[in-house]
């Protein structure tokens, strides 16, 4: 099997609720031999959660354009500029995430933060161009009401 990446966006407050369980779940449950790069977009960490991920091996760290400690739960709450915080927290997924495969990190698994993960998933990585997890509770993942702000990705690179 080819070695896969895996990627996924932290800031502080979301360290604080979830990162130690998502990097001890994965250092236990996943086989890391299969594994080359764990990136983790920083959109606000503090020196306390830098600190944690560096112990562990095969983590690279990588500053996202967009920064805040606190995550909100609101996309209507804007910056000085009228841009939805919200919004801009989570393009840094998909910003990242093109950037990493057009520098020829792929296989590459985007997987949130908020997981745990339970055992080694290497067994569903196929050689197709993209694979998407079904979520079923797509009420809550629509994107009306979103406009244009989202940002998509385009994937033609």
């Amino acid at each position: 099997m080819k070695k896969y990446n895996v990627m996924t966006v932290f800031n502080h407050a979301y360290v604080v609720k979830h990162g130690k369980d998502w990097i001890e779940s994965f250092y236990d449950k996943v086989d890391l031999k299969n594994v080359d790069n764990i990136f983790i977009i920083d959109t606000g960490l503090e020196d306390e959660d830098i600190d944690m991920f560096s112990k562990y091996e095969k983590v690279e760290l990588i500053d996202a354009e967009f920064k805040n400690p606190e995550t909100t739960k609101s996309w209507k709450k804007r910056d000085s500029d009228g841009n939805s915080l919200w919004v801009q927290h989570v393009l840094q997924k998909t910003k990242n995430l093109q950037k990493l495969a057009k520098d020829g990190n792929y296989p590459i698994i985007m997987i949130d933060g908020d997981c745990k993960f339970l055992k080694d998933f290497s067994h569903i990585i196929t050689n197709h161009d993209v694979q998407v997890c079904k979520n079923e509770r797509v009420e809550k993942c629509g994107v009306n009401g979103f406009g244009d702000e989202r940002g998509y990705m385009d994937l033609g690179y």
